[in-house]
């Protein structure tokens, strides 16, 4: 069973291109998430999202799909919401335990998840975008940097001209990066929902394409 507390990883060849297209076109029309659905004008004009939570009539259906195949890595656990998710523009830093907040659920945020499955639309171009993990953990509520965050000698302002171009170097300051995880077609990338953590810079392509989940546990 994995560590999940302030910890990422990835592992690959979990779920079939099968479940991974079914699972796509059934959420496909869906309409957006709730949660997804209350955020900010930034959130719905960095991506298409089109998911499920647990009052979506195909959730039980997902939740059947995916708990089997974590549930060695993981052990027991519920989906707040999974979407497909089409981006066309980075997402800044952010966490994602304040999702648990927003639907009412009970319990406590467990791990955040995605999987590739394609970069312009192409499987084999999924190598071209990453996502990144910081060390430190968000704020209760806003799911931004929190700001009793201060500036740190060692930080991730290094990786500004490179795969972080896209981040206020002001927030780069106050984080140091745990893991850039480099995209793979079916692929599972995970991390605790309270760490910090944000799309790899968009060099070389438009748009990328990924499931995410957000998961609890009673």
């Amino acid at each position: 069973m994995l560590n999940i507390t302030k910890n990422t990883g990835h592992i690959p060849n979990i779920f079939s291109k099968d479940d991974i297209e079914h699972i796509k076109k059934f959420l496909l029309k869906m309409s957006k998430t709730i949660g997804y659905g209350t955020g900010g004008d930034d959130y719905i004009k960095a991506a298409d999202h089109y998911g499920a939570d647990h009052t979506s009539i195909i959730y039980p259906w997902i939740q059947k799909i995916i708990k089997p195949k974590l549930y060695k890595y993981f052990g027991d656990f519920n989906l707040v919401f999974i979407s497909f998710n089409n981006s066309y523009v980075p997402f800044d830093i952010h966490s994602d335990e304040y999702w648990h907040k927003n639907l009412n659920l009970s319990g406590k945020p467990l791990f955040t998840f995605l999987i590739p499955c394609s970069v312009d639309n192409i499987e084999t171009n999924c190598n071209l975008a990453s996502t990144v993990v910081f060390d430190e953990c968000g704020g209760q509520g806003a799911g931004r940097i929190p700001p009793e965050l201060i500036n740190k000698e060692e930080n991730a302002l290094q990786y500004h001209d490179s795969f972080l171009s896209h981040c206020l170097p002001e927030d780069l300051k106050k984080v140091n990066v745990k893991q850039r995880h480099i995209w793979n077609y079916g692929a599972l990338v995970w991390f605790d929902s309270n760490l910090l953590h944000t799309s790899g810079s968009f060099d070389g392509f438009k748009t990328k394409q990924c499931l995410v989940g957000h998961t609890y546990v009673e």
